[in-house]
């Protein structure tokens, strides 16, 4: 069965997201950009965005972050034009790398939270520590001073 959205989504810090994004940057911070970024080109702007190498594979793997291009041509996100070949947004590339940013943005903007444990366990912790009578065997009393150590 298939999800109500069909639609792609890249983890964060993956080989799709930094592709998506790097080609998103360039077209926004780069004056006389000329729409496309060639292999390396894009590696290299799309490394900064990636947790992955995109040209070394992980040990006993044979894909790297670049494998993922595939993917995205595939989604119709990425179009691939020429020899050498040349890389560049489509539409629903640009819109996708546009909630990406947006996205990653509001994860680093949010403040971390220390987890807290739910109210039952709270509650079940200020009731053991209430009762004096209640011992807990993992946890060994300190050891008395009787003689000298050893």
């Amino acid at each position: 069965r298939k999800k109500a959205s069909d639609e792609y989504i890249p983890s964060y810090r993956s080989g799709p997201y930094a592709l998506l994004v790097a080609l998103h940057s360039a077209a926004e911070q780069r004056p006389g950009f000329p729409g496309y970024l060639s292999r390396l080109e894009l590696q290299s702007e799309a490394q900064k965005f990636c947790d992955t190498s995109f040209t070394v594979p992980n040990a006993g793997s044979y894909y790297t972050a670049w494998s993922s291009m595939s993917s995205l041509t595939r989604h119709g996100l990425i179009n691939k034009v020429g020899n050498p070949a040349r890389y560049n947004l489509t539409e629903a590339g640009a819109v996708l790398a546009t909630k990406l940013l947006e996205g990653s943005a509001a994860l680093i903007a949010q403040p971390v939270q220390a987890p807290t444990a739910p109210d039952s366990l709270r509650e079940d912790e200020a009731a053991s520590s209430n009762d004096d009578s209640s011992s807990d065997p993992d946890i060994t009393p300190p050891r008395s001073s009787i003689g000298p150590m050893r």
